[in-house]
């Protein structure tokens, strides 16, 4: 049986946790409950994951057994095809952001910047267009478009929008501050 899976934001030995948009639309939107089990991607590898604590703006979970995965990226694709296609059909437009967030990671882990910054660029448009005003999703596109240009050489560029995802990021406390920072220093450094 197939279940809903997650990216966890922070692991640490046997637990997960979500945050954010993501940690909210599971706790509220799909009113998630303690004890419920889903898959938790980490960087290592997608486990079981039973919720163990639901606060505004975080799921915690305890990870269980490593979940087989096909491996190649093919069913992550799929799914944010899927997603892509289904919030454009739906006019989901936070959900379509958040996707197009997804597409731009999944063209960052196979290398292909180019791609990963066209994404990530539309989020960000779309993110901060006036009938929008999705913060926590302008600030994960800007960090993904400032990485892209990064890759890509173009380091001035990447500085901006890297500034202003960490000024989106300090504003929300964001827990990924710390993931912009380091690219920032990095930038400065090399």
């Amino acid at each position: 049986m197939t279940r809903r899976r997650w990216i966890a934001d922070e692991v640490s030995g046997s637990h997960a946790v979500l945050l954010g948009s993501h940690a909210d639309h599971l706790a509220h939107v799909l009113r998630a409950r303690v004890g419920q089990e889903f898959d938790i991607a980490t960087a290592e590898n997608v486990r079981n994951g039973r919720i163990v604590s639901i606060t505004d703006g975080r799921v915690e979970f305890e990870l269980g057994d490593v979940v087989p995965t096909a491996g190649d990226g093919e069913a992550a694709q799929g799914a944010v095809d899927t997603s892509i296609r289904l919030a454009r059909q739906c006019g989901l437009g936070l959900y379509l952001i958040e996707s197009l967030n997804e597409q731009a990671e999944i063209c960052i882990a196979r290398a292909d910047y180019p791609a990963a910054g066209h994404f990530a660029a539309t989020a960000l448009e779309r993110a901060k267009a006036p009938d929008c005003q999705f913060l926590w999703g302008a600030a994960e596109a800007g960090h993904l478009l400032g990485l892209a240009l990064l890759h890509q050489g173009e380091s001035v560029r990447a500085g901006h929008f890297l500034t202003q995802a960490l000024a989106e990021r300090r504003r929300l406390n964001d827990p990924k501050i710390e993931q912009t920072r380091q690219l920032l220093l990095a930038l400065a450094g090399g």
